[in-house]
């Protein structure tokens, strides 16, 4: 799915998540809003305000998400960019209950504050949050896959055990 593009602006709507292919030494600028960005085989996370300017420093893929409210992301020619979906496949109550959890996890940072701050404070601030971030996010997908694993094992249990009821069933009305 394409995102809404005037030549070469990005609108990314509020907790919306942007995949933009990168290449090397291109730039975006974010117009408005406040956006996360990350890149493939970067451990750092960034902060764009209005105004701000990030270059990338390698080809892959990089995902921007708009924080606090709409962004605007305005992209150097030759860069792709791509909504990505948050919705799960339609009949995946797991997945969507998994999705759920996740959208509840929110910064603890005031985009408004970050943006009145120096650029390595706010940096500092950013990658303290990314860390816990990613740790809630871990515990939520861990915890989801060990009920499904445990869901998966007692369905297993029950089919393996069936016959073995029935059998037992049927020598007792002999």
């Amino acid at each position: 799915m394409r995102p809404e593009m005037d030549r070469e602006r990005v609108l990314l709507k509020r907790n919306a998540l942007l995949r933009i292919h990168a290449i090397a030494r291109k730039k975006i600028v974010c117009a408005r809003g406040c956006v996360w960005l990350t890149q493939e085989g970067d451990r750092r996370d960034f902060v764009l305000c209005p105004g701000a300017t990030f270059a990338f420093d390698r080809a892959g893929i990089a995902l921007a998400w708009a924080t606090g409210g709409d962004a605007m992301l305005v992209l150097d020619e030759g860069l792709r960019a791509e909504h990505v979906q948050n919705d799960a496949p339609s009949g995946v109550a797991a997945a969507a209950t998994l999705l759920d959890a996740i959208d509840a996890i929110v910064p603890r940072y005031d985009t408004r504050e970050l943006a009145a701050m120096s650029a390595g404070m706010r940096n500092a601030i950013v990658q303290r949050e990314a860390r816990r971030l990613r740790a809630q996010v871990a515990a939520v997908v861990m915890r989801s896959a060990t009920l499904r694993i445990g869901e998966l094992l007692r369905r297993l249990a029950a089919s393996l055990l069936a016959p073995l009821s029935t059998r037992t069933a049927l020598r007792r009305a002999e």
